[in-house]
């Protein structure tokens, strides 16, 4: 399924996450400090990156930086059992998708946090695909479509609909009709 790089100076915690990857059919990559995860990172490409934020050597937030220089698409969790609002806070900015604590309460809260993040991976790469492939205007080729310039024009008409009309049925089928005037 996904190649995912695990990183964690603590060998029992690097198994153990590996393991419940594996288990979910991943393929986990161990690497026991982050001077090897960047050597990895720069050898081959991965789809996720689980790194413990406090190691020998290159750090987890020193790690985060160079996963997001060298695989921009990739996503990021960091653990770590020394964490704080401040470095949460500091590792979301740099760009992680989740910060969670170590100990890690089951192998099925990993492999959830695991799927969530590649599925947000999934739909960026959607998302990037479409608007590289999007339809342009012939007279400019930076101009909107017609369908997202209707989508717009439809997109506004409940807020100009007078309160006589605003129902849940309401929709571009339903015309506007004035409300009977009152004696």
């Amino acid at each position: 399924m996904a190649r995912v790089l695990v990183v964690d100076d603590e060998e029992g915690i690097r198994e153990f996450v590996a393991e419940a990857l594996e288990d979910d059919g991943h393929v986990a990559v161990r690497a026991k400090d982050g001077a090897e995860a960047a050597e990895r990172l720069r050898a081959q490409a991965f789809d996720l990156l689980i790194t413990d934020l406090r190691m020998p050597g290159l750090d987890g937030m020193a790690l985060v930086r160079t996963a997001r220089a060298e695989q921009p698409e990739m996503e990021v969790i960091v653990l770590t059992a020394h964490g704080s609002v401040e470095t949460a806070v500091e590792a979301m900015k740099l760009g992680a998708f989740d910060y969670i604590r170590k100990p890690i309460g089951s192998p099925g809260e990993l492999r959830l946090l695991v799927s969530r993040a590649l599925e947000r991976r999934t739909l960026l790469a959607l998302r990037d695909r479409s608007t590289r492939e999007a339809p342009r205007c012939r007279a400019s080729p930076t101009a909107t479509p017609p369908c997202s310039r209707s989508w717009r024009r439809w997109r506004r008409w409940p807020a100009r609909t007078p309160r006589c009309c605003s129902s849940a049925r309401a929709g571009p089928e339903r015309r506007w009709r004035p409300a009977p005037s009152t004696p």
